[in-house]
């Protein structure tokens, strides 16, 4: 349970996908989340494990970033996290596979530092 008053990675997320849905057409840009692993906590363990396996089947790759978006030619990553949430291993990979290939990844734990990225990586002013 979230601590009162401290927002959970599922409401820091919707809060970061209203505000991007509120501006990426008029800062041509455009952005989707990527379901990962958390969706399957409400299944039995056999169920999430057979479900897991057909969807890495299907392209699925543990440790990527909850959002992508892609502007000007370019893919950026963020990461969404609570104030004390910490990264799983496969998502400290994700983010030297990004580091090593020059593609932008940031940790996201607010919308302030989502608007602070989106600014770094020039899509807004």
């Amino acid at each position: 349970m979230p601590k009162p008053g401290q927002l959970t990675e599922s409401q820091i997320q919707r809060n970061i996908v209203t505000l991007l849905s509120g501006i990426a057409e008029q800062n041509k840009f455009m952005f989707f989340s990527v379901p990962n692993e958390r969706f399957l906590s409400w299944m039995d363990r056999k169920q999430a494990a057979i479900t897991m396996n057909k969807l890495k089947s299907m392209g699925l790759t543990p440790g990527v970033s909850d959002i992508v978006i892609a502007h000007a030619d370019h893919a950026f990553f963020a990461e969404v996290k609570k104030p004390t949430g910490t990264q799983t291993e496969n998502q400290k990979r994700f983010m030297r596979w990004c580091e090593a290939t020059g593609c932008r990844y940031v940790i996201v734990r607010s919308i302030q530092d989502m608007l602070r990225a989106l600014k770094d990586w020039e899509i807004i002013r």
